[in-house]
């Protein structure tokens, strides 16, 4: 396992392009999402993650796209990590797992259905009715 530390923005993607999995170790709510998450999702990468983290792309309890383990227990957390990494099997199914889940809730046809049913539900009376 190589933690890079802080890097620029062009040796970023090339660390990110070499990457086997991804982790969004975040311990409060605000911390839920992360653009980070959705890249690893289209690159096919598996996530280890805290129960506050990432809920839309890693799901309890199947773990179809990650590993989920409890906030702020860094030894669950490496535990996770080390699991993702020993078996490779599990991680590539998991990454085209996630990158398909990814796809069906974050491409822009389904960003717009979700914005289009929104304003619809805004603009109606409960009834059905538009306003």
């Amino acid at each position: 396992m190589v933690f890079a530390g802080p890097v620029d923005d062009a040796e970023l993607l090339a660390w990110l392009a070499a990457a086997d999995v991804g982790v969004l170790p975040s311990t409060l709510p605000s911390e839920a999402w992360g653009m980070v998450s959705g890249r690893d999702a289209r690159q096919r990468r598996p996530r280890g993650l805290d129960r506050t983290g990432d809920w839309n792309v890693a799901r309890e309890p199947k773990r179809e796209t990650g590993l989920v383990v409890p906030p702020a227990d860094s030894g669950a957390l490496a535990a996770a990590l080390n699991r993702l990494l020993d078996d490779q099997p599990m991680r590539r199914r998991m990454g085209i797992e996630g990158r398909a889940r990814a796809r069906s809730l974050f491409s822009r046809e389904a960003m717009m259905l979700g914005v289009s049913s929104a304003y619809e539900r805004a603009m109606s009376d409960g009834a059905g009715r538009q306003w």
